[in-house]
């Protein structure tokens, strides 16, 4: 699930910000940027971190959860760019926490784990696209942030990794 939200804000941040704020293409593909930098960030905390992983995965998703919903809701720029920000900072440790589980596990398990995540990166943009199609993309970012809600309840029944 959280690579659904990767990949949908990612992969529509951009126009996002052109079609539903009217930015022009200088602000727009700050989306991207901004939320891969968050990434990023997250990452390298996660390295630096001692905290348990469910929480970080508990974390994040609610951290996403609200960077969906701040981006839809945005009446400008700045805020979805705010939104954009968290929600890259919410989903950056999920990859490395679920690789590095199944990783302890066993190679089938690291397999596993590495198709759904891309099949959820394969997924998440074209889900945000119908949805904006068949609603708006302000929806589409309803339903991102859902769907990382739905990530961070999940995590909560996780034994620790």
């Amino acid at each position: 699930a959280a690579f659904i939200v990767e990949g949908g804000i990612e992969s529509w941040s951009a126009l996002f910000l052109e079609r539903q704020l009217h930015s022009q293409p200088a602000v727009s593909g700050l989306g991207p940027g901004f939320y891969g930098g968050a990434m990023a960030a997250g990452r390298f905390f996660g390295q630096t971190t001692k905290l348990p992983d469910r929480l970080l995965l508990v974390g994040g998703g609610l951290v996403a959860t609200a960077g969906c919903a701040i981006a839809a809701a945005a009446p400008n720029a700045g805020l979805a760019l705010t939104g954009f920000v968290l929600g890259g900072l919410g989903v950056a440790l999920n990859a490395p926490i679920v690789f590095g589980a199944a990783g302890r596990r066993s190679a089938s398990a690291v397999a596993t784990v590495t198709t759904l995540a891309y099949a959820g990166l394969l997924v998440g943009p074209p889900l945000v696209g119908g949805i904006a199609q068949a609603t708006s993309l302000r929806v589409s970012f309803v339903v991102l942030a859902a769907i990382a809600g739905a990530a961070a309840l999940a995590a909560t029944t996780l034994r620790e990794l």
